[in-house]
Parts: structure tokens; C-alpha cells; sequence
């Protein structure tokens, strides 16, 4: 789930980096933003698993790491420096005591195993 305009739909699409995911909700086409708990719903029903099965890695910018954690998913925390686009206070970064990774090779560590 991404919040984001109706544009970054087209370019997510032909990203080469669109491939390696098993599903996409953006807000623009859904209606809702997160921290809207509603928001992991459609991804939660795309997926025929258990909710703790799918992988959520996001920033912590928008509280996204909690509530995935209260819909029973998998969150990771993909950190990074965003002083330069974000409030330098995010609360999901700040306090977060779950997965943590620093890069791409880190994610695949763990989804690989």
C-alpha cells in the first residue's frame, strides 16, 4: 500500500521493479490513506495466506509499521535517512522494536531466509 497520486500508478507499472512483488494497493485507486487501518484490507484479501504470511517493508513515515503489525502482518522497517523528505520525527522509527534493514540485500536476507 502506497499513499501516492494517480501518476506514480503509470510509473510503477513499467518499473522493472514492479516484478518482484506479489501485490500493489496505491491510495489514489483504493480511496484511503494509511494510517487507516482499512488500508491493509484489500492487500490482506489479494493474498490467499494466513495475514501473518505477507511481507509489509515500509518506511515508519505514516505510522504504517503498527498497524500493519495490528492487522496481524509482517512489518519491516526499511531505514533510512528521511530528513530531506519527511518530518524528521516519525513515531513507527522512533520507537520501533521490530525487523529492521539498511538495504535491498538486507530484505533479501530475509525473505530468502
Amino acid at each position: 500500500m502506497s499513499n501516492c497520486a494517480p501518476d506514480v500508478v503509470g510509473v510503477w507499472e513499467t518499473s522493472t521493479l514492479a516484478s518482484y512483488f506479489g501485490y500493489c494497493a496505491f491510495s489514489c485507486q483504493e480511496r484511503m490513506i494509511k494510517p487507516n487501518i482499512a488500508t491493509y484490507r484489500p492487500v490482506l484479501n489479494a493474498f490467499d495466506s494466513d495475514p501473518s504470511e505477507p511481507l509489509l517493508v515500509a518506511d515508519g513515515s505514516d505510522e504504517e509499521l503498527t498497524r500493519a503489525l495490528q492487522c496481524g502482518m509482517q512489518p519491516v522497517l526499511f531505514q533510512e535517512d528521511l530528513s530531506n523528505t519527511y518530518g524528521v520525527h516519525c513515531m513507527d522509527v522512533e520507537t520501533w522494536k521490530g525487523i529492521v534493514v539498511r538495504s535491498f540485500e538486507d530484505l533479501y536476507e530475509i525473505i530468502t531466509g
